[in-house]
């Protein structure tokens, strides 16, 4: 069996851990992820694993326009102020165990790498016993930009923040509005009723206080890196099938209630394992696309 995790980090291509040699079919997956330009890369891993070496490569990548994303600008006391709500919030947080350790996004314990090794770990052991598991990887539709304003005041109410504190991060938060400047000339004003502000120091932990119930009532293992979520189970017989389509169709009922959208065309399996149950896995009402080669987190391939 051929497994390669290759991670995109900080700019670096980076591959962090594969098993055995690079063979032209796996050689020419990874070539239809990175495309032309790391056909170099490519070569050089197949002569690392020629010569029975393991090694973490880096390569500079090309900074793509497409990763670009519209931003909230704020003064510098506005963030000191941020950053004082921000970590006392945090600690009181983890302090409570509040945040389901299924979350491996913006946590000082966790991070995508720890997300990365338990799926590994959880995966090669059930593959090593002689199961099969079937990996979802979802994908919510502009996740930071659709969370509703109110909505995520009535969670942050349930976890706990009330009083004043709640008050003013509700006064940040309502009446919001934007524009766009290209070229000098502007756009009229809108009023924004969703989002959590990207470049706020406040607003990656919004996101995950909001998105943090997203996995109660599911049995499958679920591993969150932020918005980028994955559920997977072993799968032994028919029932394994039905429960994890189950949690799926629980997942989507999520997003109903919340004002949230999974984007479904993006949401993909990877059956991994020698047994198959020809299983189909849906999401509302659509037959989800099984792959071989998956680009997770924005951080890593999973290759099988």
């Amino acid at each position: 069996m051929f497994v390669a995790v290759v991670g995109v980090s900080c700019g670096r291509f980076l591959l962090y851990y594969y098993i055995g040699k690079i063979d032209i079919e796996h050689h020419n997956k990874m070539l239809l992820v990175f495309g032309d330009e790391h056909k170099q890369h490519l070569a050089l891993l197949n002569t690392l694993a020629a010569d029975g070496m393991n090694e973490c490569i880096y390569f500079r990548l090309r900074v793509h326009k497409t990763n670009y994303r519209p931003i909230s600008l704020t003064s510098q006391l506005c963030k000191v102020f941020e950053t004082v709500v921000r970590d006392q919030l945090i600690e009181f947080l983890e302090s409570n165990e509040l945040i389901k350790n299924s979350q491996h996004g913006f946590r000082k314990t966790s991070s995508c790498l720890s997300n990365l090794l338990i799926i590994l770990d959880k995966v090669l052991h059930s593959v090593n016993e002689g199961h099969s598991v079937d990996v979802v990887f979802l994908d919510l539709a502009k996740a930071f930009d659709k969370v509703p304003h109110e909505s995520l005041l009535e969670k942050l109410k349930k976890h706990g923040i009330i009083g004043n504190l709640l008050g003013v991060i509700g006064d940040w938060l309502r009446n919001r509005k934007q524009r766009v400047c290209i070229n000098g000339r502007w756009s009229s004003w809108i009023s924004v009723w969703s989002g959590v502000p990207q470049d706020f120091v406040l607003g990656p932990l919004f996101f995950l206080i909001f998105i943090n119930d997203l996995d109660e009532g599911i049995n499958s293992n679920i591993l969150k890196f932020a918005d980028d979520t994955k559920i997977f189970k072993e799968v032994r017989n028919t029932t394994d099938c039905n429960q994890l389509q189950a949690d799926l169709d629980k997942l989507v009922l999520w997003a109903q209630k919340w004002q949230m959208e999974f984007n479904v065309n993006k949401c993909k399996v990877m059956h991994i394992g020698g047994k198959d149950e020809n299983s189909t896995d849906y999401m509302e009402g659509n037959e989800l696309t099984k792959v071989s080669c998956e680009k997770d987190w924005d951080f890593g391939y999973l290759l099988i």
